[in-house]
């Protein structure tokens, strides 16, 4: 779980560009956790997936810090 997400997955802010983290994208892509949860970039709200790793922008705000998006829930298996 980080604040903001990683270059590429769920980092687009309304004028298209993506402003997430290339050092955060090598170490997520090293590691390869399961998900990876993040915000800031509220626009981007949602879930994306690689082969690895589920990103989930778990943004509840809209740019104007109103609370309209619901919260994530995630069901895994643990083994």
């Amino acid at each position: 779980m980080t604040h903001g997400p990683p270059f590429g997955y769920r980092d687009k802010t309304l004028r298209g560009e993506d402003v997430g983290c290339v050092d955060l994208r090598e170490v997520v892509e090293e590691i390869r956790p399961k998900y990876h949860i993040f915000g800031h970039i509220h626009e981007a709200v949602g879930q994306d997936k690689n082969e690895h790793t589920q990103f989930i922008n778990a943004s509840i705000c809209n740019l104007r810090n109103e609370p309209i998006n619901s919260a994530v829930v995630i069901d895994y298996e643990h083994k």
